[in-house]
């Protein structure tokens, strides 16, 4: 059987809430962070995991959308970013741009579908990480530094389309998975921004979900 200790440890990992829906089941939450590994873990440790878990809220709070963008995306706020990005433009065409107003789209859709929070701030972050990596790139400085990073385990990219849990329907999969791993970079170096505890575990889902199996460890 699977120690409890290490299945709490994988849960928090990837950002993930386990409840007590009964007597003999388990919820997680957000399902979007759910890899089938994590199952594995949760069944085989469920005898002893659901005596210590708390049970199933009866009802979830509304997500306010509107605040947790304004909040996240008030960073990019900046007169520099907006510099960085029509310089961006003049060197290498409007793609960025497009890909930026996708991005923000991507939000929007994402809210009017009510999706779980932590998939939608993992969306702003998303957009937001991507701002600052065309500002940093423009004024040349680098992210903090962090004491975690990204470990890649599987490296077998997808050709698309792949449909993602939340929805989005992804064409171009080696650029979405570029966004990806700025939002990760982004979310381990700046965790009070980003709540990364919250989104970290829904970029893993969504990486392995368009081929990229890895995971967060520990820099000695």
């Amino acid at each position: 059987m699977t120690d409890v200790a290490t299945v709490l440890g994988a849960l928090r990992r990837h950002g993930v809430a386990a409840y007590r829906l009964d007597a003999e089941h388990v919820r997680l939450i957000p399902r979007t962070a759910v890899t089938p590994e994590l199952v594995a873990l949760v069944r085989q440790a469920k005898p002893v995991l659901l005596p210590i878990l708390p049970p199933l809220p009866t009802s979830h709070p509304a997500v306010d959308y509107d605040a947790i963008y304004a909040v996240l995306a008030s960073a990019t706020a900046m007169a520099g970013n907006w510099t960085a990005i029509r310089r961006h433009v003049e060197l290498n065409g409007s793609w960025v741009v497009e890909e930026l107003a996708w991005l923000d789209l991507r939000c929007d859709r994402l809210a009017h579908a009510k999706v779980d929070e932590q998939s939608y701030r993992a969306a702003v972050v998303m957009l937001v990480s991507r701002i600052d990596e065309l500002h940093r790139w423009h004024v040349g400085t680098a992210l903090p530094s962090t004491s975690r990073r990204l470990n890649v385990l599987v490296n077998q990219p997808l050709p698309g389309p792949v449909t993602l849990s939340d929805g989005t329907l992804i064409e171009n999969v080696p650029r979405f998975l570029g966004r990806l791993l700025t939002a990760v970079d982004y979310a381990l170096a700046r965790p009070k921004v980003a709540a990364a505890g919250l989104v970290v575990g829904v970029y893993l889902a969504q990486l392995a979900a368009l081929g990229i199996v890895g995971e967060v460890e520990v820099v000695h």
